[in-house]
């Protein structure tokens, strides 16, 4: 089944020691990326989950809080929570919250590839950016999936190409002898054919702002 509603197409920092390590100083770079150079689609992401519909939120893979500031901000009734494994990270996303006064926002550790405390818990989330990295990514759909309240929805956001050289000389200039990170970029057919091997009652694709975008809707009833 698809999803008859389009999405609409659009064209186009922290608690840390004095002298942070390399990965706490990867980890502002890739923030500063994540909240200023990366398309902004933010709009067109609340718009397409109906987010005035909802009542809990969640933005997996968080780093600095991309959505989950964004949307707490304009959707003061949502309990948004973000989930990242990267202390760092989350402490980043933690500072921005206490700044801006999100008391409806909260940041927490865990793992996409383990969200089995949050069974149930979302009617919405977000994973943008993360499956390219992850390398056991039928996992993570199914964790995502579980994560799903019945009905919710599930927006997932690849890009179509690799990260910008501003952010790979960013961490070649921290990394001190580590390998540089090798995301798994999905071709479109891929990507559709990942997407569908989860039990959706309805999914939509479509391409816009550099990404691959998928929304799937999980079925009014549980199927597990």
């Amino acid at each position: 089944m698809t999803l008859t509603t389009p999405y609409p197409d659009s064209r186009r920092v922290r608690d840390v020691s004095p002298s942070p390590s390399p990965d706490e100083r990867y980890a502002a770079a890739y923030a500063h990326h994540r909240l200023h150079v990366f398309p902004d689609d933010r709009a067109a992401v609340a718009a397409s989950l109906a987010l005035p519909e909802a009542r809990t939120f969640a933005e997996i893979g968080c780093g600095p809080g991309f959505y989950a500031l964004a949307f707490a901000a304009t959707y003061p009734h949502l309990h948004v929570t973000g989930i990242d494994r990267a202390p760092a990270q989350l402490a980043i996303a933690r500072d921005r919250a206490m700044r801006q006064g999100a008391a409806n926002a909260r940041f927490v550790r865990g793992d996409v590839g383990s969200l089995g405390r949050w069974r149930g818990a979302f009617d919405r989330v977000v994973a943008s950016r993360l499956l390219m990295v992850v390398p056991e990514r039928t996992r993570a759909l199914a964790e995502m999936r579980r994560s799903l309240a019945p009905g919710g929805l599930l927006l997932l956001a690849e890009p179509v190409a690799p990260p910008p050289a501003s952010l790979v000389a960013a961490f070649r200039a921290e990394a001190t002898g580590r390998e540089l990170p090798s995301p798994h970029l999905f071709t479109a057919a891929s990507f559709a054919a990942f997407v569908s091997g989860q039990p959706w009652a309805a999914v939509a694709l479509w391409e816009a702002h550099d990404h691959r975008y998928a929304l799937c809707r999980e079925h009014d009833e549980m199927i597990r």
